[in-house]
């Protein structure tokens, strides 16, 4: 039967063991929940029920005299702690006794253990709370113990772990400070609503922090170096007008960038713009909005090649900073695409089929279109790889009907650029052919 105690078992890994053992009472795999936590810093790796799967390879149980094992996919290692134990929230009773029926002791034993189940549930569930420290864990990060009993408007601090509480009130606070109240003062005037503000209150005061020393000049000043503990830095997004993918050795006549930038605990003060490494402009005022929002900046020289751009921006450290945050952005130029149909042997004339202008891509999806005795090309640019597969519309393998030849198309660029020409070894009807072009 279920025995009285906590329905748990906890091992430390050793690389040499895959199965472990558990003595209390289950009557099917999910009721057993398999945790394992890695000891360097007491994370969770996995938590699972005895489901078997990718973290568990078998449950072994006996539903009559309790107790069985799990087996793990492999040995645990050394720096794991693997906990055991039971998961189900309703157990189930086995019998229902009614007036002047028949029973037996197998009946009495599985009503017993049914009564015991519940319990151990509600033990399980209320050790996992945040409760006064009764010394009894099975998994101490797991459990926040309040180690002392609480006080009036007492204020709770967690330890680093945040694992355990204490709770102190606020003259307790006040003389770990080292720096007492004002003269007239009472720890009422700081935590009593509806009473009048004493004339100290506005005054400079120093001292009380979990965060280390400070002093303040009123209760603004006060408030502020509160919110400081909450600081979050401002964020920044770069665009640039007509941000799209081009042909190699075509011009753009400069462009437009875009910084949305978003205020968050402190002001705006700078905004930066470079290219590379260039600094090409920086905005204090105007610009660089201090509630946040949009700055621009024009960049006049034109480009046909790769080039990329970022934008930085400052918050003015008024509370928790200063702090820079960028954002980038780049124009990019590729060799194009050529694909379609034309005569036999086309060589460097596939230049003159359609062009698409795209990335370099593994799985290259086009509809090639023939007027008739046609022969069917795609072409890219040799750097790319060759193909391993070639799909028609019904996803049958036809790389075998093409045959692969490479030779140089020159571009916008005026450079000689290598090219993998794929042409159709036969010649088609007329019609729309669907393929899938695969590295």
């Amino acid at each position: 039967m279920i025995t009285s105690y906590q329905p748990v078992s906890t091992y430390l890994g050793n690389n040499t063991t895959a199965t472990y053992t558990f003595d209390f009472k289950i009557k099917a795999s999910s009721q057993v929940y398999i945790m394992v936590f890695n000891t360097l810093d007491d994370s969770l790796v996995f938590a699972e029920y005895g489901n078997v799967g990718t973290n568990v390879s078998n449950v072994i149980y006996d539903p009559v005299k309790g107790g069985g094992s799990i087996v793990l996919p492999a040995n645990l290692a050394a720096d794991r702690k693997l906990i055991i134990k039971l998961a189900t929230d309703v157990p189930t009773q086995d019998f229902k006794f009614r007036e002047q029926s028949d029973f037996n002791l197998r009946q009495f034993e599985n009503s017993l253990d049914f009564l015991m189940s519940h319990i151990q549930r509600l033990y399980e569930k209320i050790s996992r709370t945040m409760r006064f420290d009764d010394k009894v864990s099975y998994n101490s990060a797991i459990n926040t113990e309040v180690t002392t009993l609480p006080v009036p408007k007492g204020v709770m601090i967690f330890d680093a772990l945040g694992e355990t509480v204490s709770i102190q009130d606020f003259d307790s606070l006040v003389g770990a400070s080292g720096a007492g109240l004002p003269a007239g003062a009472t720890t009422g005037d700081f935590i009593e609503q509806g009473v009048a503000v004493p004339e100290w209150k506005s005054a400079t005061y120093s001292g009380i922090s979990r965060f280390g020393a400070w002093s303040s000049a009123g209760l603004k000043d006060t408030i502020d170096k509160i919110i400081a503990i909450t600081y979050t830095p401002p964020t920044i997004s770069l665009s640039g007008s007509s941000n799209v993918l081009r042909e190699k050795g075509a011009t753009v006549a400069g462009c437009t960038l875009s910084a949305a930038i978003v205020k968050k605990s402190d002001p705006i003060a700078t905004v930066r713009f470079y290219q590379g490494v260039t600094l090409l402009d920086t905005q204090v005022a105007g610009g660089a909005i201090p509630t946040g929002g949009t700055s621009t900046y024009a960049y006049a020289p034109s480009f046909s090649d790769n080039i990329s751009f970022s934008a930085q921006v400052d918050d003015n450290g008024a509370t928790g900073g200063p702090t820079t945050v960028s954002s980038s952005t780049t124009y990019s130029f590729v060799y194009p695409y050529y694909y379609g149909a034309g005569a036999a042997g086309l060589g460097a004339a596939v230049a003159g089929l359609t062009k698409d202008i795209a990335n370099n891509t593994n799985n290259y999806s086009k509809t090639l279109v023939s007027a008739g005795s046609q022969k069917l090309y795609v072409a890219y640019p040799a750097s790319y790889g060759a193909l391993t597969s070639i799909l028609d519309a019904n996803l049958f393998e036809v790389i075998s009907t093409f045959t692969a030849t490479t030779t140089n198309i020159t571009g916008l660029d005026g450079n000689p650029v290598s090219y993998r020409i794929y042409e159709s070894n036969n010649l088609v009807i007329a019609g729309s052919f669907a393929f899938q072009f695969k590295k």
